[in-house]
Order: structure tokens, then sequence, then C-alpha cells
């Protein structure tokens, strides 16, 4: 899916860089658009988010006892786009994820 901001519409974005106290750079996990400098955190998430609000939107009604599923639900799509991400756009397996989460300390 190629990047495209719901905000600009530009289709470019960069890693945000910030300065060490020592003045050495370090990357950080998050990312800026080129066009308007929102700040995100999954590219692929942010270019669906249009979709995904529309389709969540329409089905709320039914899912409003059950806010927990759908955290669990909004959790596990951001690590499977951060896994695909990582894996250069391969879609993950479970395993790929829980690997990441691992590693990362979140699981």
């Amino acid at each position: 899916m190629r990047f495209v901001c719901p905000t600009c519409g530009c289709h470019f974005y960069d890693q945000l860089i910030t300065r060490r106290p020592s003045g050495r750079p370090r990357r950080t996990e998050l990312f800026f658009c080129l066009g308007c400098t929102m700040v995100f955190l999954e590219p692929e998430l942010l270019t669906a988010a249009p979709e995904f609000c529309k389709t969540s939107s329409a089905e709320l009604p039914t899912m409003q006892g059950d806010v927990a599923t759908l955290q669990r639900d909004l959790i596990s799509r951001y690590w499977a786009a951060r896994a695909k991400r990582e894996r250069g756009g391969v879609e993950p397996s479970r395993d790929d994820v829980r690997r990441l989460k691992a590693h990362l300390g979140a699981g």
C-alpha cells in the first residue's frame, strides 16, 4: 500500500530523528509526513485510517458493549503493520509478530 497522508494527501514520509544530549543523532520509532509534518507510528495504518474509520463507524453500534475486543483488535493491527514494515513489506506470521513484541519488551 502506497503511503498517502489523510491530512494533506502527500505521498512521502521520513523517520523522525532526534539528538541525544551528546549531540549524536538518535533514530526514533516515529515517522512524519513531509507535506504537513504530522507525526505517526505506522505509515500503513495511517494510510488505511480513513477507510478503516468508515468501516468501524458502520459496525460500531453492534460493538458497543465490546470495547475490550475492539481495543485488542486495534492493538493487533498495529503490531501486524509494524512487523510487516520491519520485514520490508512482507506479511508477517503470528510468530513474527510475537518475536517482534518480545524483542521490544511489549508482549
